[in-house]
């Protein structure tokens, strides 16, 4: 998405709040989204806004261009402490929106415990897949 640098600055701290990812990119002026920004951003922050919609392809220039391509290759995944607290961004339980526990770490992956329709599960998820919070709230 397109708009001004302090438009930008409004949306990302709102989807920061409620915990949606978004990657900035070089220019203050281009917010990068993975979902349809319609979908989560309040119709008065979508004023003034340009939406680009970019193939697999495209996108990879564009980041590539704007310089949050190497970043995001570059990024190597600290593996947490156990008893740390974390947030699952990627891999299959992304879309969920998980919390949890780190409750064992291996060479890639880490056993996160998280609560799951009432119930304690402990799932598998890779470094890059997770990010530390602060909290105690599952």
């Amino acid at each position: 998405m397109n708009a001004s640098s302090r438009r930008i600055k409004k949306i990302e701290t709102h989807l920061k709040t409620r915990d949606i990812e978004c990657e900035e990119a070089k220019t203050e002026e281009y917010l990068i989204l993975r979902d349809n920004p319609k979908d989560v951003i309040p119709e008065f922050l979508m004023s003034g806004i340009k939406i680009i919609e970019l193939g697999t392809k495209d996108a990879i220039k564009f980041m590539k261009n704007y310089g949050s391509l190497t970043a995001m290759l570059s990024r190597k995944a600290e593996p947490p402490e156990v008893g740390q607290f974390v947030r699952i961004t990627g891999g299959d339980y992304k879309d969920l929106r998980l919390k949890g526990i780190v409750k064992s770490v291996g060479n890639k992956t880490c056993g996160v415990e998280t609560m799951v329709w009432g119930n304690l599960v402990k799932v598998n998820v890779g470094f890059n897949d997770i990010e530390i919070v602060g909290g105690n709230d599952l």
